[in-house]
């Protein structure tokens, strides 16, 4: 029997769900383990690829991976499918599928007559089942429907009679380490090839009841770990078959990730391969809400790996709302306070427009965590999922969201004629948040985004709270103080973003695949210039645009220490100084997107002279109780970028479009964006910047 299995990825403008499709993986490996050569199994990301061999010769079973990123294109593709092959069997999953509301479950199947059978949960044993069934009994799927219902435990079908039958539903292997690796059995391997970034599972579930997250269902809490040892030998394996390790990114697939002993001596033994070989080029991971020593010595076990530190909320109101258990302010402190001593990134997100949260709440938390002095602060909107509490008719009609819905970013492509668009609905406002306020949030959050999170800043915003001023009213001042700069690129980029965050924004989701499906509009799709992500898409304009960008910050930085100390010339000297220190950074960064035969090196940098040693001084936060002066003296610094950061980026040709540009930077180490600084009187390294873009 012949079987194709797809987690369908979109590369109409650049491949972003580029990495290997493990959860297809882990069903091939598992369903050809036990039924051997009675089958025929092929995997796809690519929808060109998948529709042609369609054509060619269409398999027995076709089964498809369901996220919010790959819907719409596997809805055309079964359909296309059930063209060809009429008597074919589809076979859909993943946790896009309203299951926690059986009404909406059956109208979902009910609307897409062309699915056979649905898997909302864990796939490798409902697939077999389906399978043996196949095999047993015949593709006449009304026949199958109607006499051996009690074969596919595990999944939601529609019957003859037009009601919703679902047998066991979330069944699971009881031995998750019965599942063979489909790395170390080759399922993976042509993924590898092409330079698909390799995904890693080392432990399903998460003990926690978040209401906006999948795992949030009572189904995800029991946890199940994959043996270490099965881990290794899956990294020995991606080491040996990318084709540059060192460019290899690794995605670390678990929810609560450093929270379980065996993460340690996995990062531990991780650091191992990535000083023998240079792979991974980063990691991408969430760590864990609990166990906080354990999380920070996995943290601490591996250079590439970041303390996530999400709270979503820091508001006791919004947080009792999405049963959200963070972790307790000092310990929040206290591990920031960790990972400052070790020159390591924090990466805390908070989510706008959650439940209870209002413009005040959400102001509190921002200004927490800046007060803890994370790194990277990274704000989403609430996505309405369905199949999580949140989306459910009772939190709509509790909460009152302000819903819309938007083109995720990038995910749209033309496949057999028809165009296909991949749409989220978010919300923008609830009773206790106005769209207004949303706005002025999102506002607010890119000041965050290219100032506070970006570490040429860092001593600004260091000194600020040195000085006790408040960062978000300095925000404020800056927003206030835009439009002074007219045409300038200051005001025109956040006039810029604020359009384009409402113009992202529509009605419904017929609205928006009406727009997009317009030639003009389809084109700016294509172009680059609408379907983005906004809040990576902007960082890099900053980042090409550094130079105009610094002086808009530190004039209005001076202006402001004028303004709160009058009477200080040595605060303003001072301010002077962290000026300059900026201004031949952010000159550097210029240099290095937009001006590539200028890079300033360490044989050639960009040198500035101070009257504080300001990159010594506030390169962490001080208090006035510590620190109650700054001695004044004259010092010299070279600013030049890492050669191997230099090395990145010019392998990659010039003029790169917008989106491009975007997830290159993403991708990239976050070191790579910042330059080094160094002290002309010894040379010797004063700082390297390690914190984020």
């Amino acid at each position: 029997m012949k079987i194709f299995i797809g987690d369908l990825a979109h590369s109409t403008i650049i491949l972003t769900n580029n990495h290997t499709p493990i959860n297809i993986g882990f069903i091939a490996a598992y369903v050809k383990s036990i039924l051997k050569d009675k089958v025929d199994i092929k995997l796809y990301k690519n929808p060109h690829k998948l529709l042609d061999d369609i054509k060619k010769d269409p398999p027995d079973i076709l089964g498809l991976s369901n996220y919010i990123w790959c819907q719409s294109v596997s809805e055309d593709v079964f359909q296309f499918y059930k063209k060809v092959k009429e008597d074919g069997i589809t076979v859909w999953g993943g946790p896009n599928f309203p299951v926690n509301e059986l009404h909406k479950a059956k109208q979902y199947l009910v609307d897409r007559q062309y699915v056979d059978f649905y898997i909302p949960f864990e796939g490798e044993t409902p697939f077999l089942n389906i399978t043996k069934a196949v095999l047993e009994f015949g593709n006449d799927a009304k026949k199958l429907k109607s006499i051996h219902q009690n074969c596919f435990d595990g999944s939601f079908f529609i019957s003859e009679n037009n009601e919703l039958i679902g047998n066991n539903i979330g069944v699971k292997i009881k031995d998750i380490n019965s599942i063979p690796s489909p790395y170390l059995e080759g399922w993976l391997d042509s993924f590898l090839k092409q330079g698909f970034h390799p995904m890693l599972e080392t432990r399903r579930g998460c003990p926690f009841r978040c209401s906006y997250c999948h795992t949030g269902l009572s189904y995800y809490n029991q946890g199940r770990s994959f043996s270490l040892d099965s881990i290794k030998k899956e990294i020995e394996h991606i080491v040996k078959t990318v084709s540059n390790p060192k460019k290899t990114r690794l995605e670390i697939a678990d929810s609560n990730f450093g929270m379980w002993p065996q993460d340690l001596e996995f990062g531990k033994w991780l650091n191992t391969i990535t000083e023998r070989t240079g792979f991974p080029l980063n990691i991408g991971s969430s760590t864990g809400k609990g166990r906080v020593d354990l999380v920070l010595d996995t943290v601490m076990s591996h250079p590439k790996l970041r303390l996530t530190n999400s709270v979503q909320s820091l508001d006791e109101n919004v947080l009792k709302a999405v049963n959200r258990i963070n972790l307790p302010l000092d310990q929040l402190k206290y591990s920031q306070a960790e990972i400052d001593k070790k020159g390591k990134i924090s990466n805390p997100e908070i989510i706008l427009s959650l439940p209870k949260e209002t413009r005040e709440s959400h102001l509190s938390t921002l200004t927490k965590l800046i007060n803890i002095g994370s790194n990277l602060i990274c704000q989403y909107t609430l996505m309405l999922l369905p199949g999580t509490e949140l989306y459910t008719d009772e939190s709509r009609e509790k909460y009152k969201y302000v819903a819309k819905y938007r083109l995720i970013p990038t995910q749209f492509g033309e496949y057999e004629g028809k165009r296909c668009f991949e749409v989220e609905e978010v919300s923008v406002g609830t009773k206790d948040l106005s769209f207004e306020e949303y706005l002025e949030m999102r506002t607010l959050f890119f000041l965050t985004s290219n100032i506070y999170s970006n570490n040429t800043y860092k001593p600004l915003i260091n000194y600020l709270i040195y000085l006790g001023e408040d960062v978000i009213d300095f925000f404020y001042c800056l927003l206030q103080r835009r439009k002074e700069f007219g045409d300038g690129f200051p005001n025109k980029v956040i006039e810029d973003f604020i359009n384009d965050t409402k113009g992202e924004l529509f009605d419904s989701k017929e609205d928006l695949v009406a727009y997009y499906s317009d030639d003009s509009n389809y084109k700016d799709l294509l172009s680059g210039k609408k379907g983005i992500n906004l809040s990576h898409t902007y960082k890099s304009v900053v980042f090409c645009n550094a130079r105009e960008w610094g002086n808009f910050v530190t004039e209005i930085f001076r202006e402001y220490l004028l303004e709160k100390h009058p009477n200080s010339n040595d605060v303003i000297k001072i301010g002077n100084s962290v000026i300059s220190h900026i201004k031949a950074q952010a000159d550097c960064q210029y240099k290095f997107f937009q001006d590539r035969k200028n890079i300033p090196t360490k044989e050639n940098p960009i040198k500035a002279e101070l009257d504080f040693d300001i990159p010594n001084i506030l390169a962490n936060r001080i208090d006035k109780v510590k620190y109650p002066s700054f001695k004044e003296e004259k010092v010299v610094y070279s600013y030049f970028m890492r050669d191997y950061a230099i090395k990145h980026i010019t392998s990659f040709p010039e003029g790169q479009k917008r989106v491009d540009l975007a997830l290159i930077i993403l991708r990239m180490d976050t070191s790579y964006s910042f330059p080094i600084y160094l002290k002309e009187e010894n040379m010797q390294e004063a700082v390297i910047a390690k914190q984020p873009v």
